[in-house]
């Protein structure tokens, strides 16, 4: 259904938003000491999963972007950008 009528269900996009302490031993009343993550539910992660597997191939990205991309470790960016930096 999803598929052929183009229609997300409404709970795909809900979740539940959990506060977490970035420094144990930093401010607990600094809000800025807190990330959120949110809990999603499983039948939309598992919608994400199967999606992501069919259209993957599809999917481009600069040769610039190292983060977040299969194959490839920013450390090797970094190494890069040193090299560059240092004019070798």
């Amino acid at each position: 259904m999803i598929l052929q009528q183009g229609i997300v269900p409404t709970a795909f996009g809900k979740g539940i938003v959990i506060p977490l302490l970035k420094d144990i031993d930093g401010n607990r009343t600094d809000s800025s000491n807190y990330r959120g993550i949110t809990l999603s539910p499983v039948i939309s992660k598992l919608f994400e999963v199967v999606m992501m597997d069919q259209v993957q191939d599809k999917l481009t990205s600069s040769n610039l972007q190292f983060g977040f991309k299969k194959k490839s470790v920013v450390a090797m960016q970094l190494f890069g950008s040193g090299m560059i930096c240092t004019g070798e």
